[in-house]
């Protein structure tokens, strides 16, 4: 038998070996995540430049056809054309990507919003962990899912569940299983809240009828899957694998309460998306004119919403290209398709600066609370 001294220094020397490979695997985690977020950003950028160099060619040629119009010697019947050059002129002033052009403010608010759905977006899966018999605290989950939102960069998405499980099992001691499955719930919950979102705000938006009402009608079937008789199987079934049999999981743990609370914060989320992409929209040259009032702040909900649900769906990371593509043909009826392009890559710049600066915060508050938390070896 083994001195109690020679068990306490080989259990340091276990714990110090987990913790240091612990350290080297996020590590790795983390500078794949960051390589992913910058291709992101650089891949949005070069969009928005292309936009510019457009704007900025066909503003010269404009101004050139303008330059000889008014030095030839025109009957009065060419001022009507001269008129036009004109307009179309001022229309492409406003429409340059320079900084003047933009509303900074709008930007600003657009960037806190997105932040505070970020936040409350988290609060519905400390519910669904509690409620699966979890001990998660409320700073750990936020943050664990804060970071795990840079996840969906890499290919596959399955880095946001890795992401979220590993800090919520290293910090507050919750089992992984379980909180795959919180993070399921968590999901499919803010896609159906978002699809109901986007039908309810596409009764509102100039387009044909057939498709405002089909948009209303995806909205509701979207809310079925949430409903508990219906998930309950499925939970169930899940719950009765050898993996789950002594995690104390049991198809009730999913009820109404449980689907009404995961509907009201994903309603507050949704909301607080809509509106920051409203005050993006609002801050684009060229595009704050044409959203106004309640049938802007409708058509921006309806396009923002269904544009990260088919985001989501195509399995491309970030969503990259076919989000950009939604928000495009959706807006561009209403605030001109350049406009409504420039518009799209800024939201997807502003998320993707809120992404990553919030979880580089939930970084460094993990990482604060790291050494004083004991590695699971179990």
């Amino acid at each position: 038998m083994l001195p109690r001294h020679a068990v306490s220094d080989s259990s340091r020397i276990v714990e110090h070996s987990a913790r240091n490979a612990y350290s080297v695997l996020r590590r790795i985690v983390v500078l794949t995540v960051v390589a992913f977020a910058i291709w992101a950003m650089i891949s949005s950028t070069s969009q928005l430049r292309r936009r510019h160099l457009e704007i900025e060619t066909e503003l010269a040629n404009l101004q050139s056809q303008r330059d000889l119009a008014s030095l030839s010697d025109s009957p009065p019947t060419d001022i009507a054309y001269l008129t036009s050059l004109d307009e179309k002129l001022q229309s492409l002033q406003s429409e340059r990507i320079i900084p003047q052009n933009f509303s900074w403010l709008g930007i600003a608010l657009g960037t806190c919003s997105y932040g505070v759905a970020l936040v409350v977006s988290a609060m519905f899966w400390w519910n669904c962990l509690r409620a699966f018999h979890q001990p998660a605290t409320i700073p750990i989950t936020i943050a664990a899912h804060v970071l795990g939102q840079i996840g969906k960069y890499i290919p596959g998405k399955a880095m946001v569940i890795v992401m979220r499980t590993a800090a919520t099992a290293r910090h507050d001691g919750v089992a992984k299983i379980p909180a795959v499955l919180s993070v399921f719930v968590e999901t499919l919950t803010m896609m159906a809240c978002g699809a109901a979102v986007a039908g309810v705000a596409a009764l509102a938006i100039p387009a044909p009828t057939w498709v405002r009402l089909g948009a209303f009608a995806f909205g509701c079937c979207a809310a079925i899957p949430t409903i508990p008789p219906l998930f309950r199987p499925i939970l169930a079934r899940i719950a009765s694998t050898r993996f789950l049999r002594d995690s104390h999981l049991t198809s009730h743990d999913y009820n109404w309460r449980l689907m009404l609370h995961g509907w009201l914060w994903m309603l507050l989320v949704w909301l607080m998306v809509a509106l920051s992409f409203w005050c993006i929209v609002r801050a684009t040259p060229g595009a704050h004119s044409t959203i106004v009032g309640f049938s802007g702040f409708a058509t921006t909900t309806a396009t923002i919403s269904l544009a990260m649900i088919a985001g989501f769906v195509s399995f491309v990371p970030g969503g990259a290209g076919v989000r950009e593509l939604v928000i495009t043909a959706i807006l561009a009826p209403v605030a001109g398709a350049g406009p409504a392009m420039v518009a799209a890559i800024l939201a997807r710049l502003v998320f993707l600066l809120v992404e990553c600066l919030a979880s580089s915060l939930a970084w460094l508050y993990l990482q604060r609370t790291d050494s004083r938390t004991p590695i699971q070896l179990n």
